[in-house]
């Protein structure tokens, strides 16, 4: 049986800021080699928000004509996938 301790935590390859967004949000990698790389955005409700590649460590998105609430980015990174939750106010 494993401890909790003992769970190793998957570091994450990215970050999201600020967040909560307001008008933007910055996508940031982190020391990664960006192939075959892009980004989906969803509402709680599983609809496809936008669907962007990745062609840069940093990427701007604009959310101001997003309704308040929270999103899932889902960051396909050269076939490994992680998941965010992004607050819009």
């Amino acid at each position: 049986m494993l401890k909790t301790t003992e769970i190793a935590q998957k570091e994450s390859f990215f970050s999201v800021y600020p967040n909560p967004a307001v008008n933007g949000f910055v996508l940031q990698l982190k020391d990664a080699e960006i192939k075959n790389s892009n980004l989906k955005i969803y509402s709680l409700m599983g609809q496809l928000i936008t669907e962007k590649q990745i062609t840069q460590s940093q990427t701007h998105i604009s959310c101001e004509s997003w309704a308040n609430g929270v999103y899932l980015i889902n960051v396909n990174l050269n076939g490994s996938l992680q998941t965010f939750k992004l607050i819009k106010n």
